[in-house]
């Protein structure tokens, strides 16, 4: 991932596609929200999504830096010691919102 334009490219879209599925149907991002929290009662979740909502970066707008710290966390190794970061300003430019918008469409906010 660390060297593949396409990789990245389709995480952006994958990204963007998970974004306007949680704007638009509030029980499937409380369902994904309760696989990450399962602590969190699924009622609690389900009142926080209109307040999330609007939130979400339905055509792009995460920034390298978000984008960046998202995709880190994917890539990120884990245990003690690791030091596997993703080369955010190398890789993650502009370009790859814009062809994720190509494909997909600008969704109407």
């Amino acid at each position: 991932m660390l060297e593949d334009r396409d990789t990245v490219e389709g995480v952006t879209k994958a990204l963007m596609k998970a974004a306007r599925l949680f704007s638009d149907d509030r029980e499937a991002w409380v369902e994904a929200a309760s696989l990450r929290r399962p602590d969190v009662s699924k009622e609690k979740i389900r009142k926080l999504w209109r307040f999330f909502r609007g939130d979400w970066p339905v055509n792009g707008g995460v920034g390298a830096a978000g984008l960046g710290e998202m995709l880190d966390d994917l890539t990120k190794e884990k245990g003690p010691g690791s030091t596997r970061r993703m080369p955010g300003g190398r890789l993650l430019a502009p370009e790859f919102e814009r062809e994720a918008l190509r494909e997909l469409g600008v969704y109407p906010t």
